[in-house]
C-alpha cells in the first residue's frame, strides 16, 4: 500500500468518527428578553407583624349569680368589638412556624349601662404552612395552625340582676389558661414584606369566680367559658 492510499484510508476514519459523535444544540438567549428571578422557596427565618381585628365575643354564661340568699343562672351578651396586637416568629423549616402572639381586645356590655370587657391573651401557637407561586412570580402560603396560652380577663362598670334578684355590681377580674385554632392564607409581595387574612377563635377555660370588686363580701359571679370569633388583618416584615 502505497503513502497515498494510507492518506486516503485515515482520513476516511477520521470522517466517520466526527459523524457518530452528537454534541448538544444551545438556545441562543435573546438578550431582549429579561430573565424573571424565581422566588425563594427557602423558609423565611424571623419575622414580625401588625395584627388588627374586628371581635365578636360569644355569650358569656353565667352558672351562679350570689347575692345573700339569692342565686340563679344568667347571661351576659357583648356588641362587636376590636383588637389589636403583634407576633413574632420564625420558621425552623419550610412548613412549619412558631410564635409568640400577644393582643388586647375591647367590646361593650350590651345592655348593661357602661359595662366593657377587656382582654389581654398571650400564646405561643404552631403554625403549618404550604407555600407555593402563581404566574411565577407571587407567592400564596395557605396555613392552619393554633396555639396554647393565658389571658387577664376583666368586666368593668356592670351593675347585673337576673330573674332570681341575684346582682352583682362593680368590676371584676381573672387570669385564666387560653387556647385558639386559626386558619387563612398570607401573600408575599416582596421577599421581605407580606400581608395575611386569618380567621381566629380563642376560648377561655371556666372563668369560675369572676368578681372581686365593689360588693365582693356579698356578690359573686360564676362563669364558663369565654369564645371569642375574629378575623386577623396583618402586615408583617421578614429579618
Amino acid at each position: 500500500m502505497n503513502k497515498l492510499s494510507v492518506f486516503l484510508l485515515m482520513f476516511s476514519l477520521g470522517i466517520n468518527v466526527q459523524a457518530g459523535v452528537s454534541t448538544p444544540s444551545v438556545d441562543p438567549v435573546d438578550p431582549g428578553v429579561e430573565v424573571m428571578e424565581q422566588p425563594s422557596s427557602e423558609p423565611k427565618a424571623w419575622y414580625f407583624q401588625l395584627d388588627a381585628r374586628p371581635t365578636f365575643v360569644e355569650s358569656l354564661e353565667i352558672d351562679s349569680i350570689k347575692r345573700g340568699l339569692a342565686t340563679g343562672p344568667g347571661e351576659i351578651d357583648f356588641d362587636p368589638g376590636v383588637a389589636m396586637g403583634f407576633t413574632l416568629g420564625a420558621n425552623p423549616l419550610k412548613y412549619l412556624a412558631v410564635e409568640l402572639q400577644l393582643s388586647g381586645s375591647y367590646n361593650d356590655i350590651d345592655g348593661l349601662g357602661d359595662g366593657y370587657l377587656v382582654q389581654a391573651p398571650i400564646t405561643g401557637n404552631l403554625r403549618f404552612e404550604y407555600p407555593f407561586t402563581i404566574f411565577d412570580q407571587h407567592e400564596i402560603v395557605p396555613f392552619a395552625g393554633g396555639g396554647f396560652g393565658g389571658t387577664f380577663i376583666t368586666l368593668q362598670d356592670i351593675f347585673f340582676v337576673n330573674d332570681q334578684g341575684g346582682e352583682v355590681d362593680g368590676d371584676g377580674y381573672k387570669v385564666v389558661p387560653l387556647w385558639q385554632v386559626t386558619a387563612g392564607v398570607t401573600y408575599r409581595f416582596s421577599e421581605r414584606w407580606y400581608a395575611k387574612v386569618a380567621y381566629l377563635y380563642q376560648e377561655t377555660f371556666d372563668l369560675d369566680v369572676l368578681w372581686g370588686g365593689l360588693g365582693a363580701q356579698s356578690s359573686r359571679l360564676e362563669v364558663g367559658e369565654l369564645g371569642t370569633h375574629s378575623v386577623n388583618v396583618s402586615f408583617g416584615f421578614n429579618f
